[in-house]
């Protein structure tokens, strides 16, 4: 954690981004305060996160950035996308939320011509189900899909070659590059890869940036970070009294008053 944190931290002061750091929860908190802190994974509690988001907001409406971001001297990057290796095949894919151009991978495909020599470092697709793709390299590279619309990062960048093509793994052996929320699933079928696109880099000698700014000028983690006290103490309030209602629970009790209510109803009728 503290590496990847580094390594955020360096490109915020080398490019000129804000930067909040909340990296002191997982560090400072009682480990019990952290799990009840995080329901799920990656995801803080979603009142900690939502007075953030209006801390951020009203913080960036008062404080426009000034800073110029610093041009970078590393590798150039391209997208070889799914209109690239089949336009004829593609399809739209789209829920509520997202649109994109997606090639089902229904065979295996070369990858463009302008590509070799350079690097792919990630791969996006969004499946209609399990499924895993296969990037003929030296060794070949493996890796799961499922039906998350998603961008996976190769733990190592794969060289493209004239030989170096793209499919579906239908024989579904185990992965050699692992995906943290697409599991590796044995007895699954696997339907053909929902491709969206790659990720490629030129293969030059990748340099680390060189800080423009300074820590006063990125981090603003005291100006707008919330006060996390008051949300552990709910986590304790609610552990300790136990008092959770559902809307179902709530009802029911609700049709009981009335019945009752029908039942003296009646009674009083009588009398």
């Amino acid at each position: 954690m503290n590496a990847i944190n580094s390594i955020h931290y360096s490109n915020c002061l080398a490019y000129g981004y804000k930067v909040i750091d909340l990296s002191w929860i997982a560090r400072d908190l009682l480990e019990s305060d952290i799990y009840n802190l995080i329901p799920h994974p990656r995801h803080l509690n979603e009142g900690y996160l939502h007075t953030l988001g209006q801390n951020i907001a009203n913080h960036a409406l008062a404080n426009p950035s000034t800073l110029t971001p610093t041009q970078s001297c590393g590798p150039a990057y391209s997208i070889i996308s799914a209109h690239d290796l089949d336009k004829q095949n593609c399809v739209e894919k789209k829920n509520s939320t997202f649109k994109e151009t997606i090639l089902p991978l229904s065979k295996p495909y070369n990858l463009p011509e302008w590509s070799i020599g350079n690097e792919i470092i990630a791969l996006s697709a969004w499946c209609d189900s399990y499924s895993q793709v296969r990037v003929s390299s030296e060794p070949p590279t493996t890796k799961c899909f499922s039906k998350l619309y998603s961008v996976w990062e190769f733990a190592t960048p794969i060289s493209i070659s004239r030989s170096t093509k793209i499919e579906t793994a239908t024989d579904n052996q185990p992965p050699t590059d692992l995906s943290r929320m697409s599991k590796y699933n044995a007895t699954a079928n696997c339907v053909p890869l929902g491709f969206s696109g790659l990720l490629i880099r030129e293969r030059t000698p990748i340099h680390k940036p060189t800080a423009a700014h300074h820590k006063s000028q990125v981090d603003i983690s005291t100006e707008i970070t919330p006060d996390i006290r008051p949300y552990i103490k709910a986590c304790h309030s609610l552990i300790e009294n136990r008092y959770l209602y559902t809307q179902t629970h709530i009802d029911e009790l609700k049709n009981e008053i009335e019945a009752l209510k029908l039942q003296l109803a009646k009674t009083n009728s009588l009398a």
